[in-house]
């Protein structure tokens, strides 16, 4: 059991104080808080006291310079620096937030000489004592005050004697508690009052008689006084057991609001992540946009591309229709050229044998002349839908560069596709040009079957001259015998034929032959030509076929495109669910957030009760040494103390469920951590796709 003392007299208090603070009380303002007792000696040396009594009776000054006024629990309302000395007697009998007394004595105080006192109570009241000295006031020396009683010698005849003190039998522990804080200058470390009777107490004495009831009364006292002690030293132990536990809670309170800070923290870095995990989603999100807008830009290029495919085929097919047409026409004019050699063979049979034939072979000219003129026809309609063909191509191209404007950022595999429709431009118009000497040749070979034509005619009305004279030099020979004439000219013919053919057709005739089978050559080596030209123009439909191919490819690029979006649209589905998860992981920080904070206001209010209940012990423990215990009161105290238990109790239940919950929201942000990991590892492989995809392209 700690080892106490009698309490030290206020008489001799205030003369020790008065005599340690010599110095700094002479003409100076005192602030008093607290009692009366002991204000007396100080009085004589300050120049003016205010004394915040806590009596609620009201009393004269002790002097002049003493202004007594009721103490008000709460602020204090002073202006700093407004007095010198400022001196607390008995902390413990001041009521009210003893903390917060302090602070505001060390603000108003400033430059001042700051005193707080204390009756020494034992080891626990002292360490409290320090504690919110130590708080409250920083850098306070801390003073023992005890009473003595011994001896003096001094050798007489020296008026400033050197004094030596020495302490005999059992060493004692302080009766008062001194904390000097502030303007501490000029105060001693160490100081020894001694002090005198004064006049005539020498001769005073005590007379009388007790009776008995007095002594009665003393011994009940002396018993209660006792059991109070007991009970005090029994409520100290249980006291300081509280508060070993509270300072235990504390603890346990500060580690699980550093893991629920720590948790939130974590918390925190992984919605950071998250949002940038949903930046770089959005980021995608917009390049796939971009894509699919240059996905449907070529579309619509494909589209023309193919209106154009399809105009250049119509006009394809038709050249090949005009190309057959062309090769019937040959045919015809072959079969026409056949119909007049026979004709003309015939007319030499004819000829031989003095008949005419010209109405039948005019008939075959008028035809020849006819199919000639159907060609010629056939000629300007191909003329003129290759004419057409070119002004709806003009109109494509015109609308296509009013469509596409100025051109964006493409991609590689749009910039391949316009380079490859460039290609095909330029195939497209040298097969126009080539179109156009095919047609030039046809118009050449037109003319020249104009000129045969020409020609033809020519010869027929060469033959019809050469008919009619050969008439006429036939009639003077009629005379002739007729076998005799058939027998010469078979005879003739049998022994020279190339006289008589050079007789039959003059020079004129042959050379008109002759120019038809050139003629018939030059139309030969006009059809091989148009067949060379032909080849050539299959070229432009190789380009058509890769475009096709290439409109393929991009299909599957856009279904692999739809593919990518699906995926892209799960992830995000993820990172909601994700952040979902997060968010309700926060709101669990948040209510054990709020959880903790009522616990911690409910330690304060414990801690606030306890100090309550402590001032109350103490007033009952000073009743009691003063003869004016309470029981009541000490049942009262007991049973505040027993629930201040349950209070705690119940608040240790309470700290474990938030600890359970605590451990559960750090496994909730595990299961989303975990979570998180297997969504950047599905975007990481979404990203090697789409570099792979491109890297295909």
């Amino acid at each position: 059991m700690t080892k106490t003392n009698s309490e030290l007299s206020p008489d001799a208090f205030g003369h020790g104080i008065a005599a340690l603070l010599a110095d700094r009380l002479d003409g100076a303002r005192l602030l008093w808080i607290g009692r009366e007792l002991g204000l007396s000696p100080l009085l004589e040396r300050a120049e003016h006291a205010l004394q915040l009594d806590l009596s609620t009776k009201r009393a004269a000054p002790l002097a002049p310079n003493h202004t007594r006024r009721t103490f008000r629990e709460g602020r204090l309302r002073f202006r700093p620096a407004s007095f010198d000395v400022i001196l607390v007697p008995d902390l413990w009998d001041v009521p009210g937030d003893l903390l917060q007394l302090i602070e505001d004595v060390a603000e108003i105080g400033e430059g001042a000489l700051l005193v707080f006192g204390a009756p020494y109570e034992g080891r626990a009241a002292y360490r409290e004592f320090v504690e919110l000295i130590d708080e409250g006031a920083q850098d306070a020396r801390l003073y023992g005050a005890v009473d003595f009683s011994g001896v003096s010698f001094a050798e007489l005849g020296y008026r400033d004697p050197d004094i030596v003190v020495g302490s005999m039998g059992e060493p004692r522990y302080p009766q008062y508690i001194l904390a000097l804080g502030g303007d501490v200058e000029g105060v001693p470390a160490a100081f020894i009052a001694e002090t005198r009777p004064t006049e005539g107490a020498a001769d005073t004495t005590v007379l009388g008689t007790e009776s008995e009831a007095a002594v009665q009364r003393v011994r009940d006292l002396e018993s209660e006084l006792k059991r109070t002690e007991a009970k005090r030293l029994e409520l100290e132990e249980e006291l300081s057991e509280l508060k070993a536990r509270l300072h235990a809670e504390r603890a346990r309170e500060e580690e699980t609001r550093n893991a629920l800070e720590a948790s939130l923290d974590a918390a925190k870095a992984k919605i950071e992540d998250l949002e940038a995990e949903v930046s770089k989603k959005a980021d995608a999100e917009r390049e796939i946009g971009r894509l699919r807008r240059a996905l449907d830009e070529a579309e619509d290029e494909l589209a023309d591309l193919r209106e154009a495919e399809a105009e250049r085929a119509h006009l394809m097919s038709r050249f090949e229709a005009r190309g057959e047409e062309i090769v019937e026409l040959r045919a015809e004019l072959e079969r026409r050229r056949v119909l007049l050699r026979d004709a003309v063979e015939e007319m030499r049979q004819l000829r031989r044998r003095g008949t005419g034939g010209s109405e039948d072979a005019r008939r075959r000219a008028l035809e020849a002349e006819y199919a000639l003129e159907k060609l010629r026809h056939e000629r300007d309609e191909l003329k003129a839908a290759l004419l057409m063909a070119e002004r709806r191509a003009e109109e494509a191209e015109a609308r296509s560069e009013a469509e596409s404007g100025a051109p964006p950022a493409e991609t590689p595999e749009v910039i391949e596709l316009r380079k490859r429709l460039d290609e095909l431009d330029i195939a497209f118009h040298e097969s126009e040009k080539q179109n156009g000497r095919l047609h030039d040749k046809i118009a050449k070979l037109a003319e020249e079957r104009a000129a045969l034509n020409e020609r033809i005619d020519a010869l027929t009305a060469a033959l019809d001259e050469y008919e009619a004279s050969a008439a006429e030099r036939a009639q003077p020979a009629s005379s002739v015998d007729p076998r005799t004439d058939l027998a010469g000219g078979s005879e003739n013919e049998q022994t020279d034929p190339e006289p008589i053919a050079q007789k039959r057709f003059p020079a004129d005739v042959r050379s008109l032959l002759g120019e038809r089978d050139g003629l018939r050559m030059r139309l030969a080596h006009t059809e091989a030509a148009l067949l060379a030209e032909r080849q050539r123009s299959d070229g432009s439909f190789a380009l058509i076929e890769k475009l096709k191919e290439r409109e393929v490819e991009l299909m599957e690029t856009r279904a692999k495109l739809g593919s990518q979006e699906l995926a892209l649209e799960t992830q995000s589905e993820l990172m909601r669910k994700l952040q979902r998860d997060l968010a309700a992981a926060e709101r669990d920080v948040r209510e054990l957030e709020s959880v903790l904070d009522q616990d911690r206001a409910e330690a304060e209010r414990l801690r606030d009760a306890l100090v309550s209940a402590l001032t109350e012990n103490e007033a009952l423990k000073k009743s009691a040494e003063a003869g004016e215990g309470d029981p009541e009161k000490l049942a009262a105290l007991e049973r505040e103390i027993d629930e201040l238990r349950e209070e705690l109790s119940a608040q240790e239940d309470d700290l474990r469920d938030a600890r359970a919950r605590a451990k559960e929201a750090e496994e909730a942000a595990d299961e989303a951590r975990r979570l998180l990991l297997e969504a950047k590892e599905a975007l990481n492989e979404l990203r090697r796709e789409n570099s792979a995809h491109e890297g295909e392209s």
